[in-house]
C-alpha cells in the first residue's frame, strides 16, 4: 500500500517557488520617458519653452522695391531763362558757376579780364568782367573772389579800402543783396573817376561791383543794375539798398 502524499509538503514547496520568482510591480507597462524641458536660463534669447526643438522658419522675402527716378535739378540760369523777361531794354547776365545774376543794358557788351590760376593762387580773383557801354566806356566792373576761410563779408569789405579812402565814413546799413547782408562804400578818387563799390555774397564766394560816378543818367542805370541782383533762393524785390548810400553817390557828381 502506497503512502499518501503529504499536503503540508506540497504547500511548503509552492510557497518557496513563489518567493524565488522575480516580482513585477503592479500596474507596470511599457515604460515612457518624459520630455526634458530646459530651464529658462538655458533658453536662447527670444526662445520660449514651447518653441524649443521647433525648426526655425525661413524668412520670406518681401515684395521687390521698384526704383524711382530722381528728378534732375534744373540749373539756376535755366530757371531764370524761363522767368520774366527784363524790361526797359535790359538783358540778364547769369553766372552759372558763381550762382548769381543781374540785369544790364542790352546794348552793352561784356569783356573778360585775365585772372590767375585759382589752383596756384586760391585767394586771387576768380573772374573779372567789364560791362562796356555803346560809347566804349566801361559801365561797371565785376570781380568775383572766393571767400577766405574764417572771414565774413563785412571783414572783407572793410579791408578792401582804407578808411580814409571813403568819402563818407558811415557803414550803410541795413543793406541786403541776393538774400544776404551786403555792403557799399562811396569813394572819391583823385586819379580816376569817383565811384561806388558794392559787395555781396553768394554760395562760398563774394562779388565786388564798381560803379563809376559820371552823370545822373549813368548813376540811374548803375543803381538799376544793383537793384536787379539775385541768387538762388532770392529775388530782386527782396533787395534792401539804403537811401543814404544812393543819395551820397549823387553828391559826388
Amino acid at each position: 500500500m502506497r503512502p499518501k502524499p503529504s499536503w503540508g509538503l506540497f504547500t511548503l514547496l509552492f510557497l518557496l517557488a513563489a518567493c524565488a520568482a522575480p516580482g513585477i510591480p503592479a500596474g507596470s507597462g511599457p515604460s515612457t520617458v518624459a520630455p526634458v524641458v530646459p530651464r529658462e536660463s538655458e533658453l536662447a534669447l527670444g526662445d520660449s519653452p514651447a518653441r524649443v526643438g521647433e525648426a526655425s522658419a525661413t524668412p520670406t522675402a518681401g515684395p521687390a522695391s521698384i526704383p524711382t527716378d530722381t528728378p534732375t535739378p534744373v540749373p539756376y540760369c535755366e530757371q531764370l531763362a524761363g522767368g520774366p523777361i527784363p524790361a526797359n531794354d535790359f538783358q540778364r547776365y547769369c553766372d552759372a558757376s558763381a550762382q548769381f545774376a543781374f540785369e544790364y543794358p542790352a546794348d552793352w557788351r561784356i569783356e573778360s579780364l585775365d585772372t590767375p590760376d585759382p589752383a596756384l593762387h586760391p585767394m586771387a580773383m576768380l573772374q573779372g568782367l567789364m560791362f562796356v557801354d555803346r560809347d566804349n566806356f566801361t559801365g561797371v566792373r565785376v570781380f568775383t573772389y572766393r571767400m577766405p576761410e574764417g572771414s565774413s563779408l563785412g571783414q572783407v569789405a572793410r579791408d578792401y579800402f582804407a578808411y580814409d579812402e571813403r568819402e563818407f565814413k558811415p557803414d550803410y546799413a541795413p543793406m541786403q543783396l541776393a538774400g544776404r547782408p551786403a555792403y557799399g562804400f562811396v569813394n572819391r578818387w583823385h586819379q580816376d573817376y569817383n565811384g561806388c563799390t558794392i559787395f555781396f555774397e553768394h554760395a562760398d564766394e563774394y562779388t565786388v561791383i564798381e560803379l563809376k560816378i559820371l552823370s545822373p543818367a549813368k548813376l540811374d542805370v548803375d543803381w538799376q543794375i544793383i537793384r536787379s541782383i539775385q541768387a538762388p533762393g532770392s529775388a530782386p524785390a527782396e533787395n534792401v539798398i539804403p537811401d543814404q548810400l544812393v543819395a551820397d553817390s549823387y553828391r559826388l557828381l
